[in-house]
């Protein structure tokens, strides 16, 4: 929408280009200015209206790997990676050397479902919380271009992620941890005491070097963390029992560490391994972390304290949790009490059906 006003007896038309504020004169008469703002408008409608800045002409190929490399100095390692998989595996090949400005809202439509459609190598079909981090990345990298003068607009504005179904978290009760810890041997056992009694994340336990563990104060800092945020997480007795006794690398800063001291990186077998000499079922290395914070809540730690321990950055990622409250939902409704006789016969005669 543009706009008209008047100065120093002369007409003015006011509208939007891009984003930057265009004045124009156009005489002494108003119902002339009139005409040309709504010339201009039928213009910007149509696409006809000159653009203020050139839009640089760019393939998606070419400017996804520019994306990694101007924007992705912005994101932790491990996303670093995991952004350049989808670019290389999934978004270049559909994309290729199509020319940036003419992707348009039906073409995402079609990878969304070009790639929904598609199955792993087991014969399962891709999750679509799959598809909507692919879809994230998309529009973070379409939302650049727009910045960075090869787009006008988004394309990808208007285009929804797949609806997912919410899930209960899977987890460990106390007594399976303790029965976990009892059959894990060597630095497996650590591995699990820390994921179980302090819910670091994956890569926050791969990073974990010794300077991060206070015995004195009973402390344990995870500096390396999503956000890359810093939180404080106390040990307690258990925790601080079995990493007394974890075995140490004579030259690694890491507490857990290969032969070489490198860190570790992929121990999903080991971990298994440890499942099923304990004879429990099988969970994924982060499901000790929501082993962690579901047995917080369900012991009846505040959400707030909760919220801090894990490290969540909002609040509506520790609710989801909120059920496994004691009594939560229990208390709830009794304190709907229903009494016959706080309503006299004649008040309920008339009481609306």
């Amino acid at each position: 929408m543009g706009w008209l006003f008047k100065r120093s007896k002369k007409w003015y038309v006011g509208y939007y280009q891009n984003g930057r504020r265009v004045h124009k004169v156009v005489g002494t008469s108003k119902r002339l200015a009139g005409d040309v703002l709504k010339d201009i408008e039928g213009k910007q409608v149509r696409g006809e209206l000159m653009d203020i800045r050139e839009i640089k002409s760019i393939n998606f190929d070419d400017f996804a790997l520019q994306y990694l490399e101007r924007f992705g100095v912005n994101k932790a390692e491990s996303t670093r990676a995991h952004d350049q998989i989808k670019v290389d595996k999934h978004l270049i090949p559909f994309f290729g050397k199509r020319p940036l400005k003419q992707i348009t809202a039906k073409d995402i439509e079609e990878y969304k479902a070009h790639r929904a459609a598609c199955r792993q190598k087991n014969g399962k079909q891709i999750q679509k919380s799959t598809v909507n981090r692919e879809l994230d990345l998309l529009k973070s990298l379409l939302a650049r271009a727009v910045e960075w003068g090869y787009l006008k607009s988004s394309p990808s504005q208007g285009v929804r992620k797949f609806r997912i179904d919410e899930k209960e978290p899977v987890f460990l009760t106390l007594a399976q941890g303790a029965i976990v810890l009892q059959a894990a041997t060597g630095q497996m056992r650590g591995f699990i005491a820390v994921g179980i009694n302090a819910g670091l994340r994956k890569g926050e336990m791969f990073s974990l070097v010794w300077d991060d563990l206070d015995f004195e104060r009973k402390e344990l800092r995870v500096r390396k963390s999503k956000g890359k945020t810093f939180r404080v997480i106390p040990m307690n007795a258990a925790l601080i029992d079995i990493l007394g006794r974890h075995p140490r690398h004579i030259r690694s800063p890491y507490v857990f560490h290969n032969h070489d001291g490198t860190p570790w990186h992929d121990v999903r077998k080991g971990f298994e391994a440890a499942l099923k000499t304990a004879g429990v079922r099988r969970i994924r290395i982060h499901d000790m972390r929501h082993t962690f914070v579901s047995n917080l809540v369900m012991q009846g730690v505040d959400l707030n304290a909760v919220k801090k321990l894990a490290g969540h950055q909002d609040i509506t990622t520790t609710m989801k949790y909120a059920h496994l409250a004691p009594g939560h939902l229990k208390d709830s409704v009794e304190r709907l009490t229903w009494k016959s006789e706080d309503l006299d016969v004649g008040q309920a005669s008339h009481a609306a059906p």
